[in-house]
């Protein structure tokens, strides 16, 4: 299967941003397209990007991983 990593280093858990929906509209149509989807940040709020991301597209916030 192909594999691709989306990065966002910045805001994305609960921001209304047109990066952040692009990025969740890029994640969403790789999953269509058969990719497996990792969707990485590094954010200092916990929770899920406020766009709609597909189930399953792997979604990291490495600022809470380990708590």
């Amino acid at each position: 299967m192909k594999k691709i990593m989306l990065i966002d280093e910045v805001k994305v858990v609960n921001y209304a941003g047109g990066i952040e929906r692009v990025m969740c509209n890029f994640a969403n149509e790789f999953v269509k397209r058969g990719y497996d989807v990792s969707f990485v940040c590094l954010d200092t709020e916990e929770g899920k990007p406020l766009y709609f991301l597909d189930n399953s597209v792997k979604f990291i916030n490495l600022a809470f991983l380990g708590e």
